[in-house]
């Protein structure tokens, strides 16, 4: 069963864990120097407790038979594109272990997050994907369509995987 937690600052170093496990599984490939530099400055106890305790944003441990499997990270308000803090709930991270896959952990954390921001009135839920990931592939089966590009400006990401795209769901598409 998935159970889908709100962390605390004691669980930064599992939080911690996990991005880093699955990073290092999908990711180091999108960087010159295999993600080093993007992990230390984001996946890091100051960087996790400045989210965790931030307001607007809440972090939550995705843990399935009792065993962590990803972080997902949403921010309550958020204004992109044409739609303005009030409209639009992001999902700013998720991510999950390898082993994860197959479980459904994927799909319901997309729920999750659904309801979540259903529960808040919003009308859309907004995230970045890079254009060539497959994570892309998979929102928009889901449902999200590509509304904007951009291209990612960070240090160290190699330039053929720096285009990203701005992605929305529209919430008036779920059921009651």
């Amino acid at each position: 069963m998935l159970l889908i937690q709100e962390v605390s600052l004691e669980d930064i170093p599992t939080i911690i864990d996990v991005f880093i496990k699955s990073y290092l599984e999908s990711y180091t490939y999108l960087w010159e120097d295999e993600g080093q530099h993007y992990m230390s400055t984001q996946f890091n106890a100051d960087k996790l407790k400045k989210d965790i305790t931030d307001p607007n944003r809440t972090t939550y441990l995705l843990q399935f038979e009792n065993e962590p499997m990803g972080v997902l990270q949403i921010i309550h308000d958020f204004s992109l594109l044409n739609y303005s803090s009030k409209q639009a709930l992001k999902l700013d991270r998720i991510y999950l272990l390898k082993k994860a896959r197959g479980k459904g952990i994927g799909k319901k954390t997309i729920q999750f997050v659904f309801e979540k921001a259903k529960s808040l009135n919003k009308e859309v839920v907004v995230l970045d994907s890079m254009e060539q990931d497959n994570p892309l592939k998979i929102y928009e089966k889901i449902g999200f369509e590509v509304e904007g590009k951009t291209i990612l400006n960070l240090s160290y990401a190699k330039k053929e995987f720096n285009k990203m795209v701005y992605m929305v769901y529209h919430l008036n598409k779920l059921p009651n």
